[in-house]
């Protein structure tokens, strides 16, 4: 294996704060509201870091297994970063057996519904952007 070799890089977010947000972070801020109202998720880090971390572990177990999308992966590596306020995140990077790599790059679409202007600090449909 070529260590420059990278064949997939996933991100992956905890997403605590839009509309798709877990059900256990909905929980855990009940509990911090019921030990004071002034506490949310953001004061209770460590139970979030172990959440994420559980979550992360179970996709990695999924896409390790012999029946997923990706293939047999080779090697992975997994980082996890905070970004502010806060959010956490992983990225991943895989290594995929070379017989699997063009049937799965031929079934990979990818797209951004959204795009981010920073400056008006919103979202955009793809098609106002210029």
């Amino acid at each position: 294996m070529n260590i420059f070799e990278c064949h997939f890089f996933l991100t992956l977010t905890f997403d605590e704060t839009s509309f798709l947000q877990w059900e256990e972070i909905i929980n855990i801020e009940k509990i911090a509201k019921q030990i004071h109202t002034s506490l949310d998720w953001k004061d209770c880090l460590v139970k979030c870091v172990v959440l994420f971390h559980s979550k992360v572990d179970r996709f990695m177990q999924l896409l390790l297994s012999s029946h997923h999308l990706l293939g047999n992966i080779k090697q992975h590596v997994i980082q996890y970063e905070i970004q502010q306020p806060g959010s956490l995140h992983a990225h991943i990077i895989l290594w995929i057996m070379e017989n699997d790599i063009e049937r799965i790059t031929n079934k990979i679409i990818a797209f951004v519904p959204t795009i981010f202007n920073s400056n008006k600090n919103e979202f955009i449909e793809p098609t106002n952007a210029m």
